[in-house]
């Protein structure tokens, strides 16, 4: 081994590189300086996380990336919430066909980009999951639906406890009465 002559004096060196849990792990011991082999520099790399867009899911999960699974979407987002029968409305002028919406919509749930909840005793009602997850209020009369977030409806989960004519969650079956609208008389 060559090295300068104002170098310190190194006798030995060990290396070691590993992945463990996802991380890329660095250890480096060293003999120097009269000491012994011993622990001298170590670092861990970690990810940088970046959720995946919609397209990248859908390949990663070998689907292929197609304008009707995008216009099935984009009509998702638009709508808020929405039923099969009014995403093919919205899409309808595109030739895409009901199956190929339902098809879709199944799809897109099972890949976590959608949900869908059954808000009445109609077909089942998606819409996008966007950043935060939200809870739903809906009518028993009008059957108008309200999205109310989690800290919402922290508080409001609280002040209605012990009706039992009132159900709240995030599950297909959760519903609540009272309008949400100030034009309904239920």
């Amino acid at each position: 081994m060559a090295r300068t002559q104002t170098a310190k004096e190194y006798v030995a060196g060990k290396r070691l590189y590993g992945y463990v849990n996802g991380d890329l792990m660095y250890a480096f011991d060293m003999a120097a300086v009269g000491q012994p082999l011993q622990s001298h520099i170590h670092a861990q790399l970690r990810r940088a996380w970046k959720p995946l867009t919609w397209r990248e899911r859908l390949r990663r999960s070998g689907h292929r990336l197609t304008p009707q699974r995008a216009r099935v979407l984009g009509a998702v987002e638009q709508l808020g919430h929405a039923t099969p029968g009014e995403v093919f409305a919205h899409v309808q002028g595109d030739g895409i066909n009901l199956s190929t919406v339902y098809r879709t919509l199944e799809l897109l749930n099972e890949l976590g980009l959608i949900r869908h909840a059954h808000l009445t005793d109609r077909a089942p009602t998606y819409h996008a999951l966007g950043d935060r997850e939200h809870f739903h209020l809906v009518c028993r009369g009008c059957r108008s639906v309200l999205s109310v977030s989690g800290e919402e409806i922290a508080g409001f989960a609280v002040s209605v406890e012990g009706q039992p004519q009132i159900l709240v969650g995030s599950r297909p079956s959760d519903r609540v009465p009272g309008c949400v609208r100030t034009v309904c008389e239920t």
